[in-house]
């Protein structure tokens, strides 16, 4: 299981919605089974950034894309890359936790794999079901009731099945874009010790706009302003040796977030 995690190249990427470029020629390498964090100010292009990389953007219809992105060899933007098939290799997680709330915390996450017929027998979707589970740290939470609503979970539980979710589809890379801002500090815990785990499973790229989080849970980070990087590098570089000033300012808390 250890070697699952894609690689990620970046190349050139430039992304516009209808004539305001807003990724202004981002070129990343991303390592496979990293915790890859992209931080910045509010409006500084991340998320679009996050949802260029498994071609979310090509559902907004005033986007357009230019520049490479290569997962694991796949350049997903090439005529041969199938859209859907690029969406279940890069799993993704979103800000505020979207499960099914009427149907059961068992359905919400076996109904990827069951739709994508990834499982021959109910024994081995209960295996499955069990395991993603498991490794969103819910299972020992939701094991005697899963047939219960998922709209009835905490804040924290539904954000953990949508990453539970997001893993019972055995993805490569799992995207997430500020998995903690509507949480409790408690529940940031949860997640946080989660995202530093799951990189033994596969590669997590992470946008948040709070460089402490970034510092705690990334082994690279990369900061973007105006939809320019500005600096990448090892995290415990960028928290100690910034090379450009406005780094720094993020990261000491003098840039307004």
């Amino acid at each position: 299981m250890g070697s699952r995690g894609a690689s990620i190249e970046i190349q050139g990427l430039r992304v516009w919605f209808d004539s305001r470029e807003v990724i202004k020629g981002v070129s990343l390498s991303i390592p496979s089974n990293t915790v890859f964090t992209i931080m910045g100010p509010s409006g500084s292009g991340k998320s679009t950034l996050l949802r260029a990389i498994n071609r979310i953007l090509d559902l907004y219809p005033e986007a357009r894309v230019e520049g490479r992105v290569i997962v694991d060899g796949l350049d997903v933007y090439s005529d041969s890359a199938d859209p859907s098939s690029v969406r279940r290799m890069i799993g993704m997680v979103f800000q505020i936790p979207n499960p099914i709330p009427n149907m059961s915390i068992y359905e919400n996450v076996a109904l990827g794999p069951k739709i994508n017929r990834m499982v021959r027998s109910k024994r081995e979707l209960d295996e499955l079901v069990r395991w993603a589970l498991e490794r969103a740290y819910l299972w020992d939470e939701v094991r005697d009731r899963l047939d219960m609503p998922a709209g009835k979970l905490s804040g924290g539980q539904q954000q953990r099945l949508c990453i539970a979710r997001a893993l019972a589809m055995r993805p490569k890379a799992l995207l997430m874009d500020e998995p903690t801002s509507n949480l409790d500090p408690m529940a940031t815990s949860k997640i946080e010790s989660l995202i530093t785990e799951l990189r033994e499973y596969l590669t997590v790229v992470l946008v948040t706009h709070n460089p402490f989080q970034a510092s705690r849970v990334s082994n690279y980070v990369a900061f973007i302003y105006d939809g320019r990087l500005v600096e990448v590098g090892p995290t415990s570089k960028i928290f100690t040796r910034p090379e450009s000033e406005l780094t720094e300012k993020y990261v000491t808390g003098r840039m307004v977030a």
